[in-house]
């Protein structure tokens, strides 16, 4: 009886001492994840975006940080419930539950988190998408639905804007600074000048684009891996610019993972037709 009673105790005690460490462990999850919503409600953005691994924050800006904030009511953050907590082998962790804002509404959130050099900081963000969900518009992976017309007009806009601003500074640097994290880690700059070189070289002045909204063709969707496929064009006086736009939804936003654009010129009578295309 004796020996049953201390196997009990030691397995009691065991179970304590579990118990006890998941605690630590999930604690300083949570200690991060305080620090950057404390950072969020005093409109501190820098702060917040020091929460954020250094992969997250080379592919992305305080800027898109904030809008995404702004956009999906956590900017307006009140206090959090983490429920389900987890800490898994080779520094990776996660926080899922529910933020409540200043309006008393709440928001499902789920925060995946990397260690670096022993402290945890903030890999992604996972905010489900409010509103009805129609198969055909879904991801079966990740559960992603495509944005509505006025967000895809809006991601082709900002797109090119990114484009023309490297066109014009003779240097993919910057637009690749803006694109997924993705494509980046399969690309350096020196890859995507090798892409886009050709049109670097043209000197082309794409500027006129940025007044103009894009027609966005029915053919564009998304597929079983969770990428948005954007078709369409924009109309020239001398011709049209056809793209082909690919996103991805890295947690946090829509970000591009591939990047088509063809220049076709009005044929007339008076001339034959001509085209240029880089992907």
């Amino acid at each position: 009886m004796k020996i049953f009673l201390i196997i009990v105790f030691t397995f009691f005690l065991l179970g304590i001492w579990g118990i006890g460490r998941f605690i630590r462990a999930t604690s300083r999850l949570t200690k991060t994840a305080d620090a950057f919503f404390d950072a969020v409600r005093r409109r501190d953005m820098s702060k917040a975006f020091s929460c954020f691994s250094e992969e997250f924050r080379a592919g992305t800006n305080e800027r898109e940080l904030q809008k995404f904030l702004s956009e999906s009511a956590l900017l307006n953050f009140k206090k959090a419930s983490w429920p389900n907590r987890s800490v898994a082998t080779g520094g990776r962790g996660e926080l899922s539950g529910t933020v409540t804002t200043e309006t008393d509404g709440t928001i499902p959130l789920k925060l995946t988190f990397m260690k670096e050099n022993g402290i945890w900081r903030i890999y992604s963000v996972h905010k489900p998408v409010a509103g009805l969900d129609h198969p055909t518009l879904m991801s079966t992976q990740d559960s992603y639905a495509i944005p509505g017309k006025a967000e895809l007009v809006r991601l082709v806009k900002q797109s090119m804007h990114d484009f023309v601003v490297s066109l014009n500074s003779k240097s993919m640097e910057y637009f690749r600074s803006t694109v997924s994290r993705t494509w980046q880690h399969q690309l350096p700059t020196e890859g995507f000048t090798a892409i886009y070189g050709m049109l670097l070289q043209t000197g082309i002045d794409l500027g006129c684009l940025e007044g103009l909204d894009p027609f966005i063709s029915v053919n564009s969707g998304i597929d079983e891996a969770g990428v948005i496929r954007l078709q369409g064009h924009y109309i020239l006086a001398d011709g049209k610019i056809q793209f082909e736009h690919k996103y991805l939804n890295e947690g946090y936003a829509w970000k591009l993972i591939g990047f088509n654009i063809e220049f076709k010129r009005v044929t007339t009578r008076f001339g034959s037709a001509d085209s240029a295309r880089w992907n």
